[in-house]
């Protein structure tokens, strides 16, 4: 059974899996001295367990914090801006920016791609995630959870029913405003030429 709380450790996957925790260490760290069965055995019950390994901490052979920063589906001039006030206060802070995109795609719930996603986030050091537009699930939400990796979303879609920070534009207001001047100038046919409709 998957740990319902905190991280899963090194030992417990061994334990599942009936193996010891250096046969688990060597298919955690890519190692080739390890049967196919065994690693498949090993890989499954990883997945199961949601392990998502130990960050590297700063001076753990990570002197800069890094951040993930992911864009769902195709980036557009609205990403292009993002990624520049992003990458200024990074440079500000002295903070490292990973970039990563995915394709906006009917999402499996459980134990995904995504899953396997956020444990090499915290594999490589990862500490904390901004995602830009997207939809994320509960699910996902937890995973990152699972990982101690916390999480930003700007301007979110559709956010879960979780506890969630979120930053998002003032479209609506805006548009209202930009209607309320139009009136005022004596407009009366105005017409509104939108993106998406899930935006």
């Amino acid at each position: 059974m998957p740990a319902k709380q905190g991280r899963t450790t090194l030992a417990t996957v061994a334990a599942s899996a009936g193996v010891s925790v250096a046969t688990v260490s060597k298919v955690v760290n890519g190692r080739a001295d390890v049967g196919a069965a065994t690693r498949a055995l090993v890989e499954s019950v990883l997945q199961e367990h949601a392990y998502v390994g130990r960050r590297h901490q700063p001076g753990n052979g990570s002197a800069t914090a890094s951040v993930e920063v992911i864009f769902a589906g195709e980036l557009n001039s609205y990403s292009i801006e993002l990624v520049q006030g992003l990458l200024d206060t990074a440079a500000e802070l002295g903070v490292a920016l990973g970039v990563s995109g995915r394709a906006r795609e009917p999402r499996r719930s459980g134990l995904d791609r995504f899953s396997a996603w956020v444990r090499e986030l915290a594999a490589a050091g990862r500490r904390a995630v901004i995602a830009v537009t997207d939809d994320l699930t509960a699910a996902d939400v937890r995973a990152l959870a699972r990982a101690h990796l916390p999480l930003v979303v700007i301007d979110p879609l559709d956010a879960p029913h979780v506890e969630l920070t979120s930053v998002g534009s003032t479209n609506f207001a805006g548009g209202l405003t930009a209607t309320q001047h139009l009136l005022s100038l004596g407009h009366r046919r105005i017409a509104y030429l939108g993106g998406p409709a899930t935006a």
